[in-house]
């Protein structure tokens, strides 16, 4: 059966539909965590997250940067917009506040929201101890 369910669940998440991804037990900002990455930068930007197997997910309570560099793409710009209109953005502050969990397609999609420009989530998530998510990754495997 938990074969079914998980064939399921990958066949769901490849057409864009969350309903069975799992969620965290806690909501806490900061919780230190296995797989848990940060992102800090200027403008406010103080993220935290998670590699997921569909992507990478960014937690409730992370700060995002207001403002968007002139050469962010318009598809970023329009995502932007969009997870404002949703109210998953609110600005708060100097910021924008997570006010959710959210999914992105991939850790360097998630980086480019939060920091309102073109990023390399490889290399811009880092542990606690600093270690980068490429890194984490090869040594991980």
């Amino acid at each position: 059966m938990q074969e079914f369910i998980d064939n399921i669940r990958l066949l769901l998440n490849t057409l864009g539909h969350r309903v069975l991804e799992e969620k965290r037990e806690s909501n806490a900002p900061y919780e230190q965590t296995k797989q848990s990455f940060l992102l800090k930068g200027p403008r406010g930007v103080d993220a935290q997250g998670e590699p997921t197997a569909e992507g990478f997910v960014v937690f409730q309570g992370s700060k995002a940067s207001v403002a968007a560099v002139a050469s962010c793409s318009d598809t970023l710009k329009q995502l932007r917009t969009k997870l404002v209109a949703e109210g998953k953005l609110v600005q708060k502050d100097e910021a924008f506040v997570f006010t959710e969990d959210f999914f992105f397609s991939s850790p360097s999609t998630a980086a480019s929201v939060v920091l309102g420009r073109s990023a390399n989530g490889q290399m811009e998530w880092k542990t606690f101890n600093g270690i980068a998510l490429k890194q984490y990754e090869s040594i991980s495997n």
